[in-house]
């Protein structure tokens, strides 16, 4: 009786399992291949590094260093509450206060400056 009952169940699970195979007759569109641009050297100037990223404690900003592969990278501060939006010029090493009142950076040199500077060195 019992492999009476095994074989029974084991009948009906395989032929819902077959019927779960089959295709219906409903095709489903799939979007036509957009063409992809070619990767070349000349777009790898245009990629920017975001290597700090900073939330204050209260959760109000958020700001975030972006810097391009050659020249000035920015810091970007954008209040979550009213998406208020400020940047300010080579800044680099962001922390808030625990208060969350101030945001403390460095700013870099300009990078014209530095290869001017260097250049006269030679």
């Amino acid at each position: 009786m019992k492999k009476f009952i095994l074989l029974l169940s084991l009948c009906f699970v395989g032929h819902f399992s077959i019927l779960a195979q089959k295709k219906g007759k409903t095709k489903i569109q799939t979007p036509a291949p957009t063409a992809k641009k070619p990767l070349t050297h000349a777009v790898y100037d245009f990629w920017k590094d975001m290597p700090e990223r900073a939330v204050s404690n209260n959760g109000q900003w958020f700001a975030v260093a972006i810097n391009p592969q050659e020249g000035d990278g920015r810091i970007a501060f954008k209040n979550l509450i009213t998406n208020q939006m400020d940047s300010v010029a080579r800044g680099t090493e962001l922390k808030f206060s625990t208060d969350s009142e101030f945001a403390v950076f460095k700013i870099k040199p300009p990078l014209a400056g530095i290869l001017l500077l260097h250049g006269n060195k030679k």
